[in-house]
């Protein structure tokens, strides 16, 4: 897991106020983010981290998209809007916009 301190320590004066949030946490009954973590385990040898579990869900809610639309921005963003429910390894997410 990435050391968000060290990250910040050695960024630069630039980062002074900055706030991150860790939105996950994970969640053994949840079958979706168990088999996650462990795949996710089993090939970095480490647990994943809050970046690594919003890319892996952001991935599949873009490929389910794309499968779904003709492949064109509009296409991708009408496909999202109709099927605004996305239920992946960081739980329920719902679009809105």
């Amino acid at each position: 897991m990435m050391n968000l301190s060290l990250a910040l320590i050695a960024a630069d004066p630039a980062v002074e106020g900055v706030v991150v949030t860790c939105p996950y946490a994970p969640d053994p009954a949840n079958p979706l983010d168990r088999r996650f973590r462990e795949r996710y385990q089993a090939r970095f040898g480490t647990p994943p981290d809050s970046f690594a579990a919003h890319a892996y869900d952001t991935i599949h809610l873009l490929a389910r998209a794309a499968a779904a639309s003709d492949l064109t921005p509009a296409g991708i963003r009408q496909t999202l809007a109709a099927n605004p429910t996305h239920i992946g390894a960081t739980g329920h997410l719902h679009l809105d916009a």
